[in-house]
């Protein structure tokens, strides 16, 4: 039913956003979130973007993933769409991030819940990593948030855009039998995390992500 809602009501240039859709989120959804959905989408980047961001390093696949951490705890519009053509070298030295495409304007409630699920993990906060999932409504599947993350958050990571893909059918699968509401957000969430993940996992070498996300935390616009 909310698949069919957002096929036949959503703009026609956000239709290729679907491709990105998880079916079995789509199936659990009620019929409004979609449509909340829909309201959240914008073809404009955050103001804050308008020179965009210079990352901490030329390599693109850690660019892209500073780029990622930075909008999740700094912007109240996330970029959809994860791109290298979306960088562009600075003297040679640096990345510049200037993102196209499409945007989603998350509740802060979640986005800080997610900023907060990132910090708790990577700085081993225990505590606000179980309550950033509670705010995010995930707290029931913690144990495969758990299996995904790992329990090592200094390991180094090799990004795989199938195994994300399994891990948001079980997030729905928890979902159905626990009765946890999905929302627009987790659908907007889910997409962004599937555009990045289609690119980082092009390259089979371990990254270290937390230094990524630590280097992240220290990045302003231009």
């Amino acid at each position: 039913m909310a698949f069919n809602l957002l096929k036949s009501f959503i703009q026609p240039e956000y239709l290729p956003l679907l491709k990105y859709a998880n079916p079995k989120v789509l199936k659990i959804m009620s019929w409004d979130k979609p449509i909340q959905f829909m309201k959240g989408l914008s073809r404009s980047p955050d103001s804050a973007l308008e020179k965009g961001l210079k990352l901490g390093t030329n390599e693109k696949n850690n660019a892209l993933l500073q780029a990622y951490f930075y909008q999740i705890h700094s912007l109240p519009t996330w970029s959809l769409e994860f791109s290298f053509e979306h960088l562009t070298s600075e003297n040679g030295e640096t990345q510049l991030w200037k993102p196209e495409g499409f945007f989603f304007k998350p509740s802060e409630t979640f986005r800080k819940g997610l900023s907060d699920l990132y910090q708790g993990y990577y700085e081993s906060e225990t505590e606000q990593f179980e309550m950033s999932l509670k705010s995010i409504g995930l707290l029931e599947a913690k144990d495969i948030m758990m299996d995904h993350f790992g329990n090592d958050g200094s390991r180094k990571i090799i990004f795989n855009a199938q195994a994300l893909s399994n891990t948001i059918d079980k997030l729905a699968e928890r979902a159905i039998d626990r009765n946890i509401q999905l929302d627009e957000n987790f659908l907007a969430f889910g997409i962004m995390l599937l555009t990045l993940y289609n690119h980082l996992s092009q390259d089979q070498t371990p990254v270290d992500v937390k230094s990524i996300y630590l280097q992240s935390r220290k990045l302003s616009p231009q």
